[in-house]
């Protein structure tokens, strides 16, 4: 049998914060038209936490502010956002930026222009916030993260 080992390092790079314009949408930080991975950090009545990944941040997170009728994600976000933000919680904007990546005995490149590394650091990410348990993981299905349990 072989096993295969990988190692990814990673850290989060402030953008800035989400507000909402004045005709209430919203409106957020300045980002990049590169692929990446992003995290949103919602302070609410709840503190809460959502990640995603991106071959354009950019477009990105002009689909939050402008979500299509059949784009359910986008309108799950945008309003659990709105509602929020005039509410007066508040939601911090950052990207990934990858330290390290190890593949076997060597160094690798982790070109975030492929979906299944952005999806890697993603599901990593996301596996990690369920693990220190501080916030509450919006990418996971409620009742399927109640079942599994304290982490």
């Amino acid at each position: 049998m072989v096993s295969e080992t990988v190692e990814v390092a990673f850290r989060w790079r402030l953008l800035g914060e989400v507000t909402l314009d004045g005709l209430g949408k919203l409106l957020f930080p300045q980002a990049s038209a590169a692929p990446g991975v992003y995290r949103l950090e919602v302070d609410d009545d709840q503190a809460s936490v959502y990640f995603g990944e991106a071959t354009d941040l950019h477009q990105r997170f002009g689909r939050y502010r402008n979500a299509g009728r059949r784009q359910p994600t986008n309108i799950r976000i945008q309003e659990l956002l709105c509602r929020m933000l005039s509410d007066g919680g508040r939601c911090q904007v950052s990207v990934a930026e990858i330290l390290t990546f190890q593949a076997g005995r060597s160094g690798a490149c982790l070109d975030l222009r492929l979906k299944a590394a952005r999806v890697l650091v993603e599901s990593a990410a996301i596996v990690l916030a369920r693990n220190e348990g501080i916030r509450l993981v919006l990418n996971l299905d409620p009742a399927f993260d109640g079942s599994l349990g304290s982490p």
